[in-house]
Protein backbone atom coordinates (compact mmCIF):
# COMPACT_ATOMS: atom_id res chain seq x y z
CA UNK A 1 0.00 0.00 0.00
CA UNK A 2 1.93 3.08 -1.42
CA UNK A 3 2.24 5.63 2.05
CA UNK A 4 0.82 8.85 1.89
CA UNK A 5 3.31 11.76 1.29
CA UNK A 6 1.65 14.00 4.24
CA UNK A 7 3.49 17.23 5.64
CA UNK A 8 3.92 17.20 8.53
CA UNK A 9 4.74 20.83 10.96
CA UNK A 10 7.05 20.64 14.10
CA UNK A 11 5.44 20.05 17.47
CA UNK A 12 5.48 23.58 17.92
CA UNK A 13 2.45 24.54 16.06
CA UNK A 14 2.63 27.33 13.95
CA UNK A 15 -0.73 29.81 14.21
CA UNK A 16 -1.84 33.10 13.35
CA UNK A 17 -0.69 35.47 16.38
CA UNK A 18 3.41 33.83 15.18
CA UNK A 19 3.33 32.08 18.78
CA UNK A 20 4.39 28.66 19.34
CA UNK A 21 2.33 26.02 21.35
CA UNK A 22 3.40 22.66 22.56
CA UNK A 23 0.69 19.86 21.45
CA UNK A 24 -0.84 17.65 23.90
CA UNK A 25 0.07 14.03 23.67
CA UNK A 26 -4.18 13.09 23.03
CA UNK A 27 -3.51 15.89 19.98
CA UNK A 28 -0.19 14.17 19.01
CA UNK A 29 -2.08 10.29 18.84
CA UNK A 30 -5.19 12.37 17.44
CA UNK A 31 -3.13 13.93 14.65
CA UNK A 32 -0.86 11.06 13.59
CA UNK A 33 -3.82 8.34 13.56
CA UNK A 34 -6.65 10.67 12.70
CA UNK A 35 -9.64 9.11 14.76
CA UNK A 36 -11.48 9.76 17.21
CA UNK A 37 -11.25 7.24 20.29
CA UNK A 38 -14.49 8.45 22.46
CA UNK A 39 -15.40 4.80 23.23
CA UNK A 40 -12.13 4.12 24.56
CA UNK A 41 -12.34 7.13 26.62
CA UNK A 42 -15.64 5.63 27.59
CA UNK A 43 -14.80 2.29 28.91
CA UNK A 44 -11.25 3.83 30.29
CA UNK A 45 -14.15 5.75 32.77
CA UNK A 46 -15.83 2.80 33.17
CA UNK A 47 -12.33 1.46 34.45
CA UNK A 48 -11.84 4.41 36.77
CA UNK A 49 -15.43 4.12 37.93
CA UNK A 50 -15.51 0.90 39.02
CA UNK A 51 -11.86 1.00 40.61
CA UNK A 52 -13.64 3.69 42.47
CA UNK A 53 -16.77 1.91 43.34
CA UNK A 54 -14.53 -0.73 44.99
CA UNK A 55 -13.26 1.13 47.59
CA UNK A 56 -17.05 2.00 48.30
CA UNK A 57 -18.16 -1.51 48.26
CA UNK A 58 -14.93 -2.36 50.35
CA UNK A 59 -15.62 0.63 53.38
CA UNK A 60 -19.13 -1.12 53.14
CA UNK A 61 -18.15 -4.62 53.64
CA UNK A 62 -15.84 -3.72 56.35
CA UNK A 63 -18.63 -2.27 58.24
CA UNK A 64 -20.55 -5.00 57.72
CA UNK A 65 -17.49 -7.45 59.14
CA UNK A 66 -17.22 -5.34 61.98
CA UNK A 67 -20.66 -6.29 63.22
CA UNK A 68 -19.86 -10.26 62.79
CA UNK A 69 -21.15 -10.98 59.38
CA UNK A 70 -20.66 -10.63 55.57
CA UNK A 71 -23.64 -9.37 53.38
CA UNK A 72 -23.89 -11.43 50.57
CA UNK A 73 -25.31 -8.62 48.31
CA UNK A 74 -22.28 -6.48 49.31
CA UNK A 75 -20.03 -9.71 48.67
CA UNK A 76 -21.50 -9.94 44.67
CA UNK A 77 -21.25 -6.31 43.97
CA UNK A 78 -17.57 -6.50 44.78
CA UNK A 79 -17.13 -9.67 42.26
CA UNK A 80 -18.92 -7.85 39.56
CA UNK A 81 -17.30 -4.71 39.99
CA UNK A 82 -13.91 -6.29 39.95
CA UNK A 83 -14.61 -8.62 36.68
CA UNK A 84 -15.98 -5.00 34.99
CA UNK A 85 -12.77 -3.43 36.52
CA UNK A 86 -10.18 -5.96 35.39
CA UNK A 87 -12.03 -6.39 31.53
CA UNK A 88 -12.06 -2.41 31.24
CA UNK A 89 -8.79 -1.99 32.36
CA UNK A 90 -7.17 -4.80 30.05
CA UNK A 91 -9.56 -3.67 27.18
CA UNK A 92 -7.83 0.36 27.34
CA UNK A 93 -4.32 -1.15 27.77
CA UNK A 94 -4.52 -3.17 25.22
CA UNK A 95 -5.82 -0.70 22.95
CA UNK A 96 -3.49 1.67 23.69
CA UNK A 97 -0.48 -0.47 22.95
CA UNK A 98 -1.96 -1.17 19.49
CA UNK A 99 -2.73 2.90 18.74
CA UNK A 100 0.79 3.56 19.92
CA UNK A 101 1.91 0.90 17.94
CA UNK A 102 0.54 2.34 14.83
CA UNK A 103 1.00 5.93 15.36
CA UNK A 104 4.69 4.69 15.97
CA UNK A 105 4.93 2.95 12.97
CA UNK A 106 3.07 5.19 10.54
CA UNK A 107 5.36 7.60 11.54
CA UNK A 108 8.69 5.28 10.74
CA UNK A 109 7.16 4.35 7.74
CA UNK A 110 5.97 8.02 6.85
CA UNK A 111 9.96 9.38 7.77
CA UNK A 112 11.45 6.34 5.91
CA UNK A 113 9.44 7.32 2.52
CA UNK A 114 10.54 10.96 2.65
CA UNK A 115 14.35 9.48 3.34
CA UNK A 116 14.17 7.81 0.26
CA UNK A 117 13.02 10.66 -1.53
CA UNK A 118 15.41 12.78 -0.45
CA UNK A 119 18.60 13.87 -2.40
CA UNK A 120 21.85 12.11 -1.53
CA UNK A 121 23.70 15.32 -0.54
CA UNK A 122 21.09 16.80 1.93
CA UNK A 123 20.89 13.83 3.29
CA UNK A 124 24.54 14.04 3.76
CA UNK A 125 24.11 16.74 5.34
CA UNK A 126 21.85 15.68 7.99
CA UNK A 127 24.09 12.56 9.12
CA UNK A 128 23.26 9.62 10.08
CA UNK A 129 23.50 10.26 14.24
CA UNK A 130 20.41 12.36 13.45
CA UNK A 131 18.11 10.22 11.51
CA UNK A 132 19.23 7.03 13.45
CA UNK A 133 18.29 8.40 16.90
CA UNK A 134 15.44 9.67 16.15
CA UNK A 135 13.74 7.22 14.58
CA UNK A 136 15.07 4.28 16.96
CA UNK A 137 15.14 5.90 20.31
CA UNK A 138 12.56 8.30 20.11
CA UNK A 139 10.00 6.15 19.16
CA UNK A 140 10.47 3.44 21.57
CA UNK A 141 10.19 6.57 24.09
CA UNK A 142 7.07 6.93 22.67
CA UNK A 143 6.06 3.22 22.43
CA UNK A 144 7.22 2.56 26.34
CA UNK A 145 5.14 5.31 27.34
CA UNK A 146 1.60 3.84 26.14
CA UNK A 147 0.85 1.63 29.15
CA UNK A 148 2.03 4.27 31.70
CA UNK A 149 -0.74 6.89 29.98
CA UNK A 150 -3.35 3.95 29.84
CA UNK A 151 -3.07 3.77 34.02
CA UNK A 152 -2.68 7.34 34.78
CA UNK A 153 -5.67 8.15 32.77
CA UNK A 154 -7.38 5.49 34.24
CA UNK A 155 -6.09 6.19 37.57
CA UNK A 156 -7.23 10.31 37.32
CA UNK A 157 -10.54 9.07 36.34
CA UNK A 158 -10.63 7.01 39.63
CA UNK A 159 -9.77 9.72 41.82
CA UNK A 160 -11.63 12.07 40.23
CA UNK A 161 -14.63 9.56 41.55
CA UNK A 162 -13.09 8.72 44.49
CA UNK A 163 -13.22 12.51 45.44
CA UNK A 164 -16.68 12.39 45.26
CA UNK A 165 -16.76 9.64 47.77
CA UNK A 166 -14.33 11.74 49.72
CA UNK A 167 -16.47 14.45 49.73
CA UNK A 168 -19.61 12.52 51.44
CA UNK A 169 -16.85 11.83 53.89
CA UNK A 170 -15.56 14.73 55.07
CA UNK A 171 -15.79 17.69 53.55
CA UNK A 172 -12.87 19.23 55.40
CA UNK A 173 -10.01 16.24 54.32
CA UNK A 174 -11.37 16.96 50.96
CA UNK A 175 -10.19 20.65 50.58
CA UNK A 176 -6.78 18.87 52.23
CA UNK A 177 -6.20 16.76 49.62
CA UNK A 178 -7.17 19.12 46.69
CA UNK A 179 -4.86 21.83 48.20
CA UNK A 180 -2.14 19.40 48.38
CA UNK A 181 -2.46 18.09 44.88
CA UNK A 182 -2.73 22.04 43.63
CA UNK A 183 0.32 22.50 45.12
CA UNK A 184 2.43 19.45 44.26
CA UNK A 185 0.88 20.14 40.88
CA UNK A 186 2.07 23.81 40.30
CA UNK A 187 5.48 22.98 41.86
CA UNK A 188 5.97 20.26 39.12
CA UNK A 189 5.19 22.60 36.54
CA UNK A 190 8.09 24.95 37.90
CA UNK A 191 10.32 22.11 37.82
CA UNK A 192 8.92 20.52 34.25
CA UNK A 193 10.89 23.43 32.11
CA UNK A 194 14.22 22.12 33.98
CA UNK A 195 13.43 18.44 33.51
CA UNK A 196 12.69 18.60 29.48
CA UNK A 197 16.18 21.33 28.85
CA UNK A 198 18.02 18.17 30.50
CA UNK A 199 16.49 15.53 28.25
CA UNK A 200 16.60 17.72 25.24
CA UNK A 201 19.82 18.37 26.05
CA UNK A 202 21.25 14.66 26.69
CA UNK A 203 19.11 13.93 23.73
CA UNK A 204 21.60 15.73 21.32
CA UNK A 205 24.30 14.51 22.83
CA UNK A 206 23.52 10.86 22.58
CA UNK A 207 23.02 11.77 18.71
CA UNK A 208 26.90 13.09 19.12
CA UNK A 209 27.44 9.76 20.89
CA UNK A 210 26.07 7.41 18.12
CA UNK A 211 28.48 9.55 15.74
CA UNK A 212 31.25 8.73 17.81
CA UNK A 213 30.47 5.24 17.09
CA UNK A 214 30.24 5.16 13.63
CA UNK A 215 33.53 6.91 13.24
CA UNK A 216 34.73 3.55 15.29
CA UNK A 217 32.60 0.89 13.20
CA UNK A 218 33.29 2.63 9.67
CA UNK A 219 36.98 3.58 10.51
CA UNK A 220 37.94 0.87 12.04
CA UNK A 221 41.17 0.27 9.48
CA UNK A 222 42.07 3.79 9.89
CA UNK A 223 42.11 3.80 14.07
CA UNK A 224 43.65 0.68 14.45
CA UNK A 225 46.78 1.85 11.88
CA UNK A 226 46.68 4.91 14.02
CA UNK A 227 46.63 4.82 17.67
CA UNK A 228 46.81 8.55 18.16
CA UNK A 229 43.52 8.81 15.93
CA UNK A 230 42.42 6.01 17.60
CA UNK A 231 43.23 7.45 21.32
CA UNK A 232 41.95 10.72 20.18
CA UNK A 233 38.50 9.79 18.92
CA UNK A 234 38.24 7.57 22.10
CA UNK A 235 38.61 10.53 24.27
CA UNK A 236 36.44 12.46 22.72
CA UNK A 237 33.66 9.85 23.03
CA UNK A 238 34.60 10.15 26.96
CA UNK A 239 34.28 14.03 26.59
CA UNK A 240 30.46 13.00 24.81
CA UNK A 241 30.01 10.15 26.96
CA UNK A 242 30.35 12.11 30.05
CA UNK A 243 28.60 15.30 29.09
CA UNK A 244 25.70 13.00 28.23
CA UNK A 245 25.39 11.41 31.78
CA UNK A 246 25.60 14.67 33.72
CA UNK A 247 22.54 15.74 31.53
CA UNK A 248 21.10 12.75 32.23
CA UNK A 249 21.54 12.79 36.04
CA UNK A 250 20.78 16.08 36.74
CA UNK A 251 17.53 15.67 34.79
CA UNK A 252 16.94 12.72 36.70
CA UNK A 253 17.51 13.90 40.07
CA UNK A 254 15.21 16.75 39.24
CA UNK A 255 12.72 13.72 38.65
CA UNK A 256 13.46 12.30 41.74
CA UNK A 257 13.35 15.40 44.32
CA UNK A 258 10.24 16.40 42.31
CA UNK A 259 9.24 12.65 43.25
CA UNK A 260 9.84 12.64 46.57
CA UNK A 261 8.22 16.21 47.11
CA UNK A 262 4.91 14.63 46.19
CA UNK A 263 4.99 11.61 48.26
CA UNK A 264 6.25 14.03 51.21
CA UNK A 265 2.88 16.05 50.66
CA UNK A 266 0.91 13.15 50.31
CA UNK A 267 2.34 11.53 53.79
CA UNK A 268 1.88 14.88 55.53
CA UNK A 269 -1.94 15.28 53.94
CA UNK A 270 -2.17 11.59 55.78
CA UNK A 271 -0.62 13.16 58.74
CA UNK A 272 -3.12 16.11 59.28
CA UNK A 273 -5.77 13.85 58.35
CA UNK A 274 -4.92 11.44 60.78
CA UNK A 275 -3.30 13.86 63.73
CA UNK A 276 -4.77 17.02 63.06
CA UNK A 277 -8.51 17.14 61.69
CA UNK A 278 -9.87 15.02 64.90
CA UNK A 279 -8.74 18.02 66.85
CA UNK A 280 -10.97 20.88 65.14
CA UNK A 281 -13.71 18.72 63.55
CA UNK A 282 -15.51 16.81 66.59
CA UNK A 283 -17.44 14.98 63.88
CA UNK A 284 -14.32 13.39 62.32
CA UNK A 285 -13.62 10.84 64.76
CA UNK A 286 -16.97 9.00 63.13
CA UNK A 287 -15.52 8.60 59.34
CA UNK A 288 -11.55 8.98 60.15
CA UNK A 289 -10.85 5.42 59.19
CA UNK A 290 -12.85 5.44 56.04
CA UNK A 291 -11.43 8.59 54.75
CA UNK A 292 -8.19 7.71 55.72
CA UNK A 293 -8.56 4.13 53.49
CA UNK A 294 -9.89 6.32 50.58
CA UNK A 295 -6.84 8.80 50.52
CA UNK A 296 -4.44 5.29 50.74
CA UNK A 297 -6.85 4.06 48.01
CA UNK A 298 -6.45 6.86 45.81
CA UNK A 299 -2.25 7.30 46.67
CA UNK A 300 -1.85 4.46 44.06
CA UNK A 301 -3.35 6.09 41.64
CA UNK A 302 -1.48 9.09 42.43
CA UNK A 303 2.00 7.88 42.62
CA UNK A 304 0.69 6.77 39.10
CA UNK A 305 0.29 10.03 37.70
CA UNK A 306 2.59 11.87 39.61
CA UNK A 307 5.38 9.23 38.35
CA UNK A 308 4.32 9.48 34.77
CA UNK A 309 5.06 13.35 34.57
CA UNK A 310 8.78 12.90 34.45
CA UNK A 311 8.34 10.68 31.59
CA UNK A 312 6.03 13.09 29.65
CA UNK A 313 8.49 15.66 29.31
CA UNK A 314 10.67 12.61 27.36
CA UNK A 315 7.62 11.93 25.30
CA UNK A 316 7.53 15.85 24.43
CA UNK A 317 11.00 15.93 23.35
CA UNK A 318 10.87 13.05 21.53
CA UNK A 319 8.10 14.20 20.08
CA UNK A 320 9.13 17.61 19.23
CA UNK A 321 12.65 15.84 17.63
CA UNK A 322 10.46 13.14 15.49
CA UNK A 323 8.78 16.35 14.06
CA UNK A 324 12.07 19.01 13.34
CA UNK A 325 13.17 16.10 11.52
CA UNK A 326 10.17 15.96 9.32
CA UNK A 327 10.30 19.19 9.18
CA UNK A 328 13.62 19.44 7.81
CA UNK A 329 12.85 16.32 5.30
CA UNK A 330 9.42 18.14 4.30
CA UNK A 331 12.12 20.89 3.37
CA UNK A 332 14.09 18.39 0.96
CA UNK A 333 10.73 17.04 -0.42
CA UNK A 334 9.97 20.25 -1.18
CA UNK A 335 12.57 20.81 -2.95
CA UNK A 336 12.43 18.00 -4.71
CA UNK A 337 8.49 18.22 -5.82
CA UNK A 338 9.35 18.42 -8.90
CA UNK A 339 10.87 15.02 -9.99
CA UNK A 340 7.68 12.92 -10.89
CA UNK A 341 9.25 9.44 -9.47
CA UNK A 342 6.42 7.75 -11.73
CA UNK A 343 7.48 9.19 -15.28
CA UNK A 344 7.28 7.01 -18.01
CA UNK A 345 9.86 8.94 -19.93
CA UNK A 346 12.28 6.33 -21.54
CA UNK A 347 15.77 6.99 -21.88
CA UNK A 348 17.46 3.53 -22.74
CA UNK A 349 17.75 3.56 -26.46
CA UNK A 350 19.70 6.83 -26.39
CA UNK A 351 22.47 7.77 -28.70
CA UNK A 352 24.56 10.32 -26.60
CA UNK A 353 24.28 11.94 -23.12
CA UNK A 354 25.99 15.53 -22.75
CA UNK A 355 26.74 17.75 -19.98
CA UNK A 356 26.87 21.45 -21.17
CA UNK A 357 28.32 23.87 -18.41
CA UNK A 358 28.03 22.14 -15.51
CA UNK A 359 29.10 23.14 -12.29
CA UNK A 360 28.60 21.63 -8.63
CA UNK A 361 30.02 22.83 -5.34
CA UNK A 362 30.15 21.07 -2.03
CA UNK A 363 29.32 23.79 0.82
CA UNK A 364 29.64 23.76 4.45
CA UNK A 365 26.69 24.24 6.88
CA UNK A 366 27.69 28.21 6.12
CA UNK A 367 27.64 28.43 2.61
CA UNK A 368 31.00 28.94 2.06
CA UNK A 369 32.43 26.76 -0.87
CA UNK A 370 34.70 24.18 0.04
CA UNK A 371 35.64 21.86 -3.58
CA UNK A 372 33.77 22.45 -6.52
CA UNK A 373 33.76 21.03 -10.21
CA UNK A 374 33.13 22.32 -13.36
CA UNK A 375 32.81 23.55 -15.80
CA UNK A 376 32.03 20.17 -16.98
CA UNK A 377 31.49 19.94 -20.74
CA UNK A 378 31.61 16.17 -22.27
CA UNK A 379 29.67 13.93 -24.21
CA UNK A 380 29.04 9.90 -23.32
CA UNK A 381 28.14 8.00 -26.44
CA UNK A 382 25.86 4.93 -26.37
CA UNK A 383 27.94 1.85 -26.90
CA UNK A 384 31.28 2.73 -25.97
CA UNK A 385 33.76 1.96 -22.89
CA UNK A 386 35.37 5.31 -21.09
CA UNK A 387 38.14 5.41 -18.88
CA UNK A 388 38.19 7.98 -16.39
CA UNK A 389 41.23 8.76 -15.12
CA UNK A 390 42.64 11.19 -12.23
CA UNK A 391 44.54 11.82 -9.38
CA UNK A 392 42.96 11.01 -5.72
CA UNK A 393 41.12 14.28 -4.63
CA UNK A 394 40.31 15.93 -8.28
CA UNK A 395 36.96 14.92 -7.83
CA UNK A 396 35.96 11.64 -10.44
CA UNK A 397 33.70 10.69 -7.54
CA UNK A 398 31.87 13.48 -7.61
CA UNK A 399 31.81 13.79 -11.27
CA UNK A 400 30.08 10.04 -11.33
CA UNK A 401 27.56 11.26 -9.12
CA UNK A 402 26.67 14.17 -11.12
CA UNK A 403 26.67 11.93 -14.03
CA UNK A 404 24.33 9.41 -12.29
CA UNK A 405 21.85 12.57 -11.21
CA UNK A 406 22.90 11.04 -7.26
CA UNK A 407 23.99 14.77 -7.09
CA UNK A 408 21.95 17.60 -8.72
CA UNK A 409 24.02 20.12 -10.47
CA UNK A 410 24.10 23.66 -9.52
CA UNK A 411 23.94 25.31 -13.14
CA UNK A 412 24.31 23.72 -16.93
CA UNK A 413 22.05 21.10 -18.43
CA UNK A 414 21.58 17.37 -18.88
CA UNK A 415 21.14 17.24 -22.37
CA UNK A 416 19.60 13.17 -23.70
CA UNK A 417 19.78 13.24 -27.42
CA UNK A 418 19.85 16.94 -27.59
CA UNK A 419 16.68 17.05 -25.26
CA UNK A 420 17.42 18.70 -21.92
CA UNK A 421 16.77 16.49 -18.76
CA UNK A 422 14.16 18.58 -17.26
CA UNK A 423 14.15 18.46 -13.25
CA UNK A 424 11.06 16.34 -13.13
CA UNK A 425 12.55 13.35 -15.51
CA UNK A 426 15.36 13.26 -13.11
CA UNK A 427 13.84 9.94 -11.43
CA UNK A 428 14.05 8.04 -14.97
CA UNK A 429 16.98 9.69 -15.97
CA UNK A 430 18.61 7.85 -13.25
CA UNK A 431 16.82 4.62 -14.22
CA UNK A 432 19.59 4.23 -16.95
CA UNK A 433 22.79 3.67 -14.49
CA UNK A 434 23.41 0.59 -12.55
CA UNK A 435 26.92 -0.01 -11.41
CA UNK A 436 29.44 -0.05 -7.99
CA UNK A 437 30.41 2.94 -7.01
CA UNK A 438 33.14 3.47 -4.25
CA UNK A 439 31.04 3.18 -1.23
CA UNK A 440 28.63 0.53 -2.60
CA UNK A 441 26.40 -1.19 -0.13
CA UNK A 442 25.23 -4.47 -0.65
CA UNK A 443 21.73 -5.93 -0.45
CA UNK A 444 21.03 -9.50 0.91
CA UNK A 445 17.94 -9.68 -1.56
CA UNK A 446 17.92 -8.90 -5.42
CA UNK A 447 15.25 -5.73 -4.89
CA UNK A 448 13.55 -4.76 -7.71
CA UNK A 449 13.93 -7.73 -9.73
CA UNK A 450 11.14 -9.92 -9.38
CA UNK A 451 11.80 -13.03 -11.73
CA UNK A 452 15.51 -13.88 -11.31
CA UNK A 453 17.34 -16.13 -13.89
CA UNK A 454 18.81 -18.38 -10.93
CA UNK A 455 20.67 -20.52 -13.12
CA UNK A 456 22.62 -17.33 -14.77
CA UNK A 457 22.93 -16.37 -11.14
CA UNK A 458 24.94 -19.45 -9.85
CA UNK A 459 26.83 -19.49 -12.95
CA UNK A 460 27.74 -16.02 -11.66
CA UNK A 461 29.10 -16.91 -8.42
CA UNK A 462 30.99 -20.20 -9.70
CA UNK A 463 32.36 -17.46 -12.39
CA UNK A 464 33.45 -15.07 -9.44
CA UNK A 465 34.66 -18.20 -7.45
CA UNK A 466 31.70 -17.06 -4.77
CA UNK A 467 29.61 -20.13 -4.65
CA UNK A 468 31.66 -21.89 -2.09
CA UNK A 469 31.18 -18.44 -0.24
CA UNK A 470 27.59 -17.69 -0.59
CA UNK A 471 24.60 -19.04 -2.49
CA UNK A 472 20.88 -17.89 -3.31
CA UNK A 473 18.15 -19.47 -1.43
CA UNK A 474 14.40 -18.39 -0.57
CA UNK A 475 15.07 -15.13 -2.19
CA UNK A 476 18.44 -13.73 -0.19
CA UNK A 477 22.05 -14.46 -0.33
CA UNK A 478 23.44 -16.95 2.84
CA UNK A 479 26.42 -15.16 3.32
CA UNK A 480 27.41 -11.11 3.02
CA UNK A 481 30.47 -11.58 5.60
CA UNK A 482 32.61 -11.45 2.50
CA UNK A 483 36.45 -9.81 1.90
CA UNK A 484 36.82 -6.82 0.43
CA UNK A 485 37.15 -8.08 -3.25
CA UNK A 486 34.38 -10.91 -2.87
CA UNK A 487 32.09 -8.21 -2.01
CA UNK A 488 32.94 -5.74 -4.82
CA UNK A 489 32.46 -8.79 -6.75
CA UNK A 490 29.03 -9.79 -5.53
CA UNK A 491 28.20 -6.28 -5.81
CA UNK A 492 29.14 -6.48 -10.18
CA UNK A 493 26.87 -9.55 -10.23
CA UNK A 494 24.25 -8.00 -8.98
CA UNK A 495 24.50 -5.31 -10.94
CA UNK A 496 24.83 -7.15 -13.96
CA UNK A 497 21.73 -9.16 -13.00
CA UNK A 498 19.62 -5.21 -13.33
CA UNK A 499 21.09 -5.65 -16.77
CA UNK A 500 20.72 -1.37 -17.36
CA UNK A 501 21.61 0.70 -20.27
CA UNK A 502 24.81 2.27 -18.59
CA UNK A 503 27.36 0.33 -16.01
CA UNK A 504 29.16 2.57 -13.93
CA UNK A 505 32.44 0.72 -12.17
CA UNK A 506 34.33 3.16 -10.01
CA UNK A 507 37.60 1.42 -9.10
CA UNK A 508 36.33 -1.61 -9.32
CA UNK A 509 39.20 -3.68 -9.82
CA UNK A 510 41.27 -1.90 -6.50
CA UNK A 511 40.61 -4.86 -4.60
CA UNK A 512 40.56 -7.31 -6.80
CA UNK A 513 43.75 -9.98 -7.12
CA UNK A 514 45.53 -9.53 -10.43
CA UNK A 515 43.64 -12.79 -11.97
CA UNK A 516 40.24 -11.20 -11.31
CA UNK A 517 41.65 -7.58 -12.47
CA UNK A 518 42.85 -9.06 -16.03
CA UNK A 519 39.05 -11.50 -16.39
CA UNK A 520 37.49 -7.98 -15.22
CA UNK A 521 39.21 -5.62 -18.34
CA UNK A 522 39.75 -8.20 -20.71
CA UNK A 523 36.57 -10.18 -20.42
CA UNK A 524 33.67 -8.57 -18.61
CA UNK A 525 34.38 -5.42 -20.31
CA UNK A 526 34.65 -7.08 -23.66
CA UNK A 527 31.49 -9.01 -22.88
CA UNK A 528 29.41 -5.68 -21.71
CA UNK A 529 30.41 -3.97 -25.18
CA UNK A 530 29.49 -6.94 -27.10
CA UNK A 531 25.78 -6.70 -25.34
CA UNK A 532 25.51 -3.38 -26.30
CA UNK A 533 26.21 -1.63 -23.21
CA UNK A 534 27.67 2.04 -22.17
CA UNK A 535 30.32 1.72 -19.97
CA UNK A 536 32.22 4.14 -17.52
CA UNK A 537 35.21 2.56 -15.71
CA UNK A 538 37.28 4.78 -13.05
CA UNK A 539 40.78 3.68 -13.26
CA UNK A 540 44.13 3.96 -12.39
CA UNK A 541 45.36 0.53 -14.11
CA UNK A 542 47.08 2.00 -16.80
CA UNK A 543 48.15 -0.99 -18.08
CA UNK A 544 44.72 -1.44 -19.75
CA UNK A 545 43.76 1.60 -20.90
CA UNK A 546 43.99 0.63 -23.99
CA UNK A 547 40.68 -1.05 -23.76
CA UNK A 548 39.00 2.24 -23.50
CA UNK A 549 37.58 3.52 -26.42
CA UNK A 550 38.25 7.58 -24.92
CA UNK A 551 40.44 8.64 -21.71
CA UNK A 552 38.43 11.29 -20.06
CA UNK A 553 41.19 13.11 -17.38
CA UNK A 554 39.61 14.76 -14.38
CA UNK A 555 41.92 17.37 -13.07
CA UNK A 556 41.16 20.17 -10.13
CA UNK A 557 37.51 19.53 -11.26
CA UNK A 558 37.83 20.26 -15.02
CA UNK A 559 37.27 17.02 -17.05
CA UNK A 560 39.22 16.80 -20.38
CA UNK A 561 39.47 13.71 -22.98
CA UNK A 562 43.20 12.77 -23.09
CA UNK A 563 44.88 10.66 -25.66
CA UNK A 564 46.89 7.60 -24.37
CA UNK A 565 50.12 9.25 -26.08
CA UNK A 566 49.93 11.97 -23.58
CA UNK A 567 49.89 9.78 -20.79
Amino acid sequence: MPIPRIKRQSATDSHGNGQGKPISLLEFVRRETQENYYGLFAIGSVSGITSAALLAIINAGAETADMGYVNFRIFMLFLIAMALFVYCKRYVMNQCSMIFGKVTNGIYLRHVDKLRRANMQDLEKMGEGVIYSRLTKELQNIMFFSPLVADAAQGAVMVAFSLFYLYYLSKVALLLLVGMTIFAGLFFLHKQKEITGYVAAATQKEVELFDGLSHILDGFKEIKLNRAKNAALMGQIDVTAGEARDLNVRGGLASNFYFVFSQVCFYTLLGSIVFVLPHFVPTYPEVAIKTTMAILFMMSALEQMVGVLPHYANIRVAIDNLYQLESELDEIDERNRGIDPDSDTDYSNFAEIRFEDIHFHYKDEAGINLFSIGPLDFALRQHETAFVIGGNGSGKSTMIKVLTGLYLPESGSIRVDNRVVPFAHYAAYRDLFGGVLNDFHLFDRLYGLPDIDEERLNEWLRIMQLDDKTSFVDGRFTNLDLSTGQRARLALIITLMEDKPIYILDEWAAPQDPEFRQYFYEVILADLKKAGKTVVVVSHDDRYFHIADRLLKMEYGQLVETERDAL
